[in-house]
């Protein structure tokens, strides 16, 4: 909105808004999903694959050795579940819930699941799941897709 008076000028400033929005759209465009989107998405599939299955959505936290509690995004009949995207930071941030809340003696038998996103990265994930797969499950979210009945972008 602008005064009647100023109209040139509210005009001018719409414009460089619209032409701001859309080079931040190009800048962005194919950039990774957002942490959030993924974990709705993983949330979709492994309710799909298991419609009978107890779906939980931040289940209570655990704590570790360390007397920090961890929050998990989701847990699938008990198993405890995060999902996530195949970068260090991200691998890094897990690796560390993992091992504190594994190095906890009332924690060794929890069950824990990572799904790491390798639909844009496949060779990332295979590197970021290896690291994580000595302190948890590791499940590709190509795999998941497919045990849900979906298809993957590659198909």
């Amino acid at each position: 909105f602008a005064p009647l008076a100023n109209a040139p000028v509210g005009f001018a400033r719409m414009i460089s808004a619209l032409l701001a929005i859309d080079r931040w759209a190009r800048d962005h465009a194919g950039a990774p999903q957002d942490a959030q989107w993924l974990i709705e998405e993983a949330a979709m599939y492994l309710r799909a694959w298991k419609p009978k299955a107890t779906f939980v959505e931040r289940p209570a936290p655990v704590v570790g050795l360390s007397g920090r509690p961890y929050q998990f995004q989701m847990s699938l009949d008990g198993e405890l579940i995060d999902a996530i995207a195949p970068h260090p930071n991200a691998t890094g941030g897990e690796l560390r819930k993992l091992v504190d809340v594994r190095a906890s003696p009332r924690n060794r038998a929890v069950d824990i699941r990572v799904i790491l996103d390798d639909r844009r990265d496949p060779v990332a994930a295979d590197q970021e799941g290896a690291i994580l797969a000595n302190l948890s499950k590791v499940w590709a979210m190509s795999k998941l897709i497919d045990a849900a009945g979906g298809q993957t972008a590659t198909q």
